[in-house]
């Protein structure tokens, strides 16, 4: 039998255990989630920024909505991916994008984000998103991301000193933050994390063949 002091001992070393693997992660070290437990649904989740980058018709039978780092380079993969389904599905098919830069491990992820969002107050968040993640190669690792990023508002002919301020400016960071709690709130730990009508896809379903399914299941269910 096993004496009180070696239980409690025990018990400190479990707890231990769990507590780290949680902090590993939600700094997004590692893909953790506990056995049997329910993927997550959005309507658990804080607001995010209202109303949100989306593309489509808001009246679409389908929502597909992502939780991405502009330097995670499987995101940047997925955004190939989703260009293709958003044009074989058109109109029944909406894509909402929520900031969740990863920065514990990826240094310009969070300026990244923001550089979207200050392109965004010009009316050019799209335009950003897709030239972030098409040249992700070439300012993922850089120790000039920032020179990069206004030398693409201004390729974008967007308002460069209007750019510079607004990158900088507590706006940005606010809405930045605003996502990021979203996916917080039910402690999203990995990107890109992908919901279609609300329930989170599996990871092993983020593939083309995995999302048309989930999609074709959702338009069926609304008998479409």
């Amino acid at each position: 039998m096993k004496q009180p002091g070696n239980l409690l001992i025990i018990a400190l070393g479990i707890a231990v255990g769990v507590g780290g693997g949680l902090l590993l992660a939600r700094s997004g070290l590692i893909n953790w989630r506990p056995s049997g437990e329910k993927l997550r649904d959005l309507s658990l989740a804080s607001s995010g920024i209202q109303p949100p980058h989306a593309k489509g018709d808001i009246n679409a039978p389908v929502t597909v909505e992502e939780f991405a780092d502009f330097q995670c380079p499987p995101c940047g993969a997925f955004h190939y991916d989703l260009i293709m389904i958003e044009k074989e599905y058109g109109s029944r098919v909406r894509v909402v994008f929520r900031n969740y830069p990863m920065q514990r491990i990826h240094a310009n992820a969070l300026r990244a984000a923001r550089a979207s969002e200050a392109a965004d107050m010009q009316g050019h968040f799209w335009e950003m998103h897709d030239r972030l993640y098409e040249t992700q190669d070439q300012w993922g690792e850089a120790t000039d991301a920032r020179q990069r990023f206004i030398g693409y508002a201004r390729d974008l002919r967007l308002n460069v000193e209007k750019f510079e301020r607004d990158l900088d400016g507590e706006q940005t960071a606010q809405r930045v933050a605003a996502d990021y709690e979203r996916g917080r709130s039910i402690e999203i730990n990995a990107t890109p994390t992908i919901f279609i009508n609300g329930r989170e896809i599996p990871k092993e379903s983020i593939t083309p063949k995995g999302i048309r399914r989930t999609i074709d299941a959702a338009l069926k269910e609304r008998g479409r």
